[in-house]
């Protein structure tokens, strides 16, 4: 595990996209799992990434639980896995002011959590930035942010997300079969014909694993014409005029291009108390590539 100061390093001449900076003003409850088995007041709320679920971090929760000894809620952001109902717009300030709410209802008034920690992965982790960012004061109710593989600016993979979602809406959900064995491997072969999907095993069984019957009929576990619509704002991210002066961790994969030195700039004109830590043998999916290391920069740092 490396650690990263960038205070003294300058990148001059980089150009940024943002996303658009505005909200449906319709909020959504978001599905959530807790665990803790102390009893915490402190509490860390994870948010997943683009086309994941609350189901991903089941394992690592628990974990984390065991080594902060703080509750850890993960939740379903809008328009993916248990969340209802699922809505047509998908910006950063619809998806931060879901979480806001969330944390407001669930984590403040009902479970009376004194000290939150937010944390998120890719999609999970712009959507954190931009919840912390979307308020001129900053939201007092949180102590700190861990931003896990991603960057406050434009994502590296446009290209590729834009193929895989041209590939997923080609198939017909209604020729398939009702038995989801036989369904996931059918949706496989039609993945295959993506040669960028064809060559990425990982990245097809992540995807079928969102496979789900409902009602004698398949479908994905996230909303995809709303992903499709608003890739563009998914992947970018939006203009803010506000700081964050809290303690902010950024974790960067070692072998990952989502967050690297290229970033600084940006990152220091959002957050101006933060650190960087690189998890060592990580791609993107820094949890499931190396938890280990993961596991305890969270709690290090947390704690």
């Amino acid at each position: 595990m490396k650690v990263f100061n960038f205070s003294k390093i300058v990148l001059k001449n980089t150009n940024y996209f943002s996303a658009r900076l505005y909200s449906s003003n319709k909020t959504v409850n978001l599905s959530y799992d807790l665990t803790d088995k102390y009893n915490s007041p402190q509490a860390l709320v994870i948010a997943h990434g683009l086309f994941a679920s609350k189901e991903n971090w089941r394992s690592l929760a628990k974990r984390i639980n065991e080594q902060t000894k703080q509750k850890v809620y993960t939740v379903d952001l809008r328009n993916h896995g248990d969340s209802r109902p699922y809505m047509p717009s998908h910006t950063y300030i619809d998806l931060a002011n879901d979480l806001q709410q969330f944390v407001n209802d669930i984590v403040i008034d009902k479970d009376k959590c004194d000290h939150i920690t937010l944390m998120g992965h890719s999609m999970g982790g712009k959507t954190v930035m931009s919840m912390v960012l979307n308020d001129p004061v900053g939201p007092i109710d949180v102590d700190k942010i861990i931003v896990a593989d991603i960057s406050p600016s434009v994502s590296p993979s446009l290209i590729n997300i834009k193929s895989y979602l041209d590939k997923m809406r080609s198939i017909d959900m209604n020729e398939l079969a009702t038995k989801i064995v036989k369904a996931r491997k059918q949706v496989d072969e039609q993945l295959c014909q993506l040669p960028s999907l064809k060559k990425d095993i990982h990245q097809r069984q992540f995807l079928l694993t969102k496979l789900k019957e409902q009602n004698g009929k398949i479908m994905w576990n996230f909303n995809l014409e709303a992903i499709i619509n608003h890739y563009q704002d998914i992947m970018n991210f939006p203009e803010f005029n506000n700081q964050f002066h809290s303690p902010t961790l950024f974790l960067g994969g070692e072998y990952s291009e989502y967050v690297t030195k290229k970033d600084i700039p940006i990152i220091e004109k959002y957050f101006t108390d933060y650190k960087f830590v690189t998890i060592p043998k990580a791609g993107h999916v820094i949890h499931f590539d190396n938890p280990i290391e993961t596991i305890r920069a969270i709690n290090n740092f947390i704690n």
